[in-house]
């Protein structure tokens, strides 16, 4: 039988990390071979005025660097001749490009972590990838209320791929890689102009000191509050951190709507205990009381955390429960690609 052969388009920054994971997952795959098609180089200026054009070009996507782009998807899958393509959180690729990649007779799978259909993006930001969406011949989708959003813009097939760990990077750490210093209390998350300031707030009026990034919006926040830490290098030592606290916080971004968040797998592989606001998503994946704790408001969260900083048994056991979960359910990146690849083969199977 001959290999699947698969281009994974997309990714940017930060979100490299996990479009390239999908990658090394379809490379260890016996009947996969796998190319990844990088973005990145939209961020490649040379000067002050090419890095504010590139800006320009990125948050609008227009411009010759995205002509350039898409000519290159469409160059690479005529060198590479892929049964698919599956783009990755991608706003860049044009209609008329997937147009010209499916005339060549490759199927077209789309994917996006983030919540294209969100109102607090400007209605340009996500426009190349839902115009898209009719000739995905799949559509991903993050969360569940993303599956009517997307056949509203007359999606073939929408199906859900949840967010995944990845092995490497998300796991138990031996003691000498801990971090000594870290406080008890950790939320390794970006600030977002929702409610979860004021989360933290209530822990730090309790005389609770929190860790967070060192970053502008939380500065903004806690810059001369006695009980904040702030952390550096919160991305690259991220898993020790984890690792090296005993209440990793986890808050859902309301701005995308979500009901669950990637730091829901990662945190019970590291071993960690896992805290976070309650949603059915989180109650089917995760048993409020014994493999997680699930909060509703503010005061019954900073009850929890107050109660499972002293409870060090209760808290070990639920995180070891868990992780127990999340191995068992499969929520590892390779589990994703393996869905992708099934739902390839029921395609061809029934074409």
């Amino acid at each position: 039988m001959p290999k699947v052969k698969i281009i994974i388009a997309g990714g940017k920054g930060r979100s490299n990390v996990y479009a390239l994971s999908f990658k090394k997952a379809f490379d260890q795959m016996n009947d996969v071979e796998a190319k990844f098609f990088d973005t990145d180089y939209i961020d490649n200026a040379r000067n002050k005025i090419q890095h504010l054009f590139f800006r320009f070009s990125s948050k609008y996507s227009v411009g010759p660097i995205i002509q350039k782009l898409n000519s290159g998807l469409i160059e690479e899958c005529q060198r590479f001749k892929p049964d698919i393509l599956f783009v990755y959180n991608s706003r860049f690729f044009k209609k008329s490009t997937i147009r010209k990649i499916k005339a060549m007779g490759i199927t077209v799978f789309g994917y996006s972590n983030d919540n294209p259909f969100s109102t607090y993006y400007p209605r340009y930001f996500w426009r190349h990838f839902r115009e898209n969406i009719p000739q995905f011949d799949i559509t991903y989708v993050y969360r569940k209320s993303n599956i009517e959003d997307a056949k509203k813009y007359g999606a073939k097939e929408t199906k859900l791929l949840k967010s995944y760990y990845i092995k490497e990077r998300n796991y138990i750490c031996e003691e000498s890689e801990k971090i000594t210093g870290v406080p008890d209390v950790i939320f390794l998350g970006h600030y977002e102009a929702d409610n979860r300031e004021e989360y933290i707030s209530a822990l730090l009026n309790e005389g609770i000191s929190v860790g967070l990034p060192d970053n502008d919006g939380w500065r903004r926040c806690f810059e001369n509050h006695q009980n904040v830490v702030f952390l550096k290098d919160t991305l690259g030592k991220y898993n020790e951190m984890i690792c090296s606290t005993k209440i990793p916080i986890t808050f859902l971004s309301t701005l995308n709507n979500d009901t669950y968040t990637r730091r829901c797998f990662e945190i019970p592989a590291a071993g960690a205990f896992l805290i976070c606001p309650y949603t059915e998503d989180m109650a089917s994946m995760f048993e409020n009381g014994k493999e997680a704790i699930l909060f509703k408001d503010k005061e019954e969260f900073v009850d929890k955390i107050k109660y499972y900083l002293i409870h060090a048994e209760e808290r070990d056991e639920i995180a070891k429960a868990g992780r127990r979960r999340l191995l068992k359910d499969g929520h590892e990146v390779a589990d994703r690609a393996r869905q992708i690849i099934n739902d390839f083969d029921d395609i061809k199977r029934t074409s």
